[in-house]
């Protein structure tokens, strides 16, 4: 079964049921060797070792988180007015969102009516301005508030959505809001997802001893057990968080769409494997997510070249013929200029550890 099946990872067990799996062998012979009696003692051992080594994490993990607490003690911690400044603008920011939101759906629906009910589709033009412009007003004054003296001891403390609100810069309020980040259930998954990628790289960088026929101690597997553990139990609160804040307002909800959602994180939220599977397939990775789209556009570029070669050959040699040629030759050198890019961020990725492995075939 060990062998048929590519799920069960002879990593994850104890040594002794690898030698048992790993081992040629029949069963008979092993028992008239006297190993499987070897064996069995062996994980008798390891087991009540396990439990000492157990016992012996969970005083120090006691003995750490007391120290992180003495630590926290020790730090000057937030006074109860810069607690509800903070909290004042998270509200702040939530109202503004909302009224992102329905500035945003008067324009769609201001689309949807031009053809057909123009005077319609013109009212819904004027709200989504007016909404726009409050929207602009209330961001004004949120950054505002931000950078004032009542926030000096805040400047560590901005969750993520509030401080790419503050670090705006030229990128216009719409935009922000259309690629979430601003939205704090957007902010909060891809925090969440962060943490995750985190834990599941720390414990992969232990269990690659075992394909390089290294041994781990018994302490290395219990980190990276918890390591695993950690990231699949964070990775149901996260993908669930995601989705909750996708319900309607109406009941209780923020409304967020899947399309406002980075691509790694609506891998996550759609999938229902396990979050190791998605980790090791590079569905829930940033960057190689990045590298999907940047080749899909290639592709695209590369499409739209062969229909303005296909054209140039029909027009032949005449004024036209030489202006598609032209838009092929645009084309096909921003395509091959974005696949060079793209090799190029791979190699140096493959040099600091990522494994190709977790690459799709393309």
């Amino acid at each position: 079964r060990m062998r048929k099946s590519k799920s069960i990872k002879v990593e994850f067990m104890p040594p002794y049921l690898r030698e048992f799996l790993l081992n040629d062998d029949s069963a008979q012979t092993l028992y008239d060797q006297g190993k499987l009696r070897a064996m069995q003692a062996k994980a008798l051992e390891e087991e009540l070792e396990e439990e000492r080594k157990a016992e012996r994490m969970e005083k120090k993990m006691r003995g750490s988180r007391q120290d992180k607490f003495d630590e926290l003690m020790i730090k000057p911690m937030l006074t109860p007015e810069e607690i509800d400044l903070l909290a004042e603008c998270k509200e702040d920011c939530r109202q503004l969102n909302k009224v992102l939101r329905t500035a945003h759906l008067k324009t769609e629906q201001a689309k949807t009516f031009e053809a057909n009910v123009p005077a319609e589709a013109a009212e819904c033009m004027a709200t989504a301005t007016r909404m726009l412009e409050q929207a602009l007003v209330m961001s004004r004054h949120l950054k505002k508030k931000m950078r004032g003296s009542r926030a000096k001891g805040l400047k560590t403390h901005w969750p993520r959505h509030l401080k790419n609100l503050k670090d705006l810069g030229a990128t216009p309020l719409m935009d922000a809001w259309r690629d979430g980040s601003i939205e704090p259930g957007v902010c909060d998954t891809i925090d969440g997802l962060e943490l995750i990628n985190r834990q599941v790289q720390m414990a992969k960088d232990i269990l690659v001893k075992l394909d390089r026929a290294e041994e781990i101690t018994d302490a290395e597997a219990i980190q990276a057990q918890q390591l695993l553990e950690g990231a699949i139990t964070l990775s149901v609160e996260t993908r669930e968080k995601a989705r909750a804040c996708m319900l309607d307002p109406g009941i209780g909800g923020d409304g967020v769409q899947m399309w406002r959602f980075p691509k790694h994180v609506q891998n996550l939220i759609a999938s229902e494997e396990s979050v190791i599977v998605l980790w090791e397939k590079g569905l829930i990775d940033k960057q190689i997510c990045g590298w999907v789209k940047m080749m899909d556009e290639a592709n695209d570029w590369t499409k739209q070249s062969l229909k303005h070669e296909a054209k140039a050959t029909e027009l032949g040699e005449t004024t036209e013929g030489m202006a598609e040629l032209s838009k092929m030759d645009v084309l096909q050198y921003k395509a091959d200029k974005q696949i060079d890019e793209i090799r190029q961020q791979i190699r140096q990725a493959l040099v600091r550890g990522l494994a190709l492995s977790r690459l799709p075939p393309h």
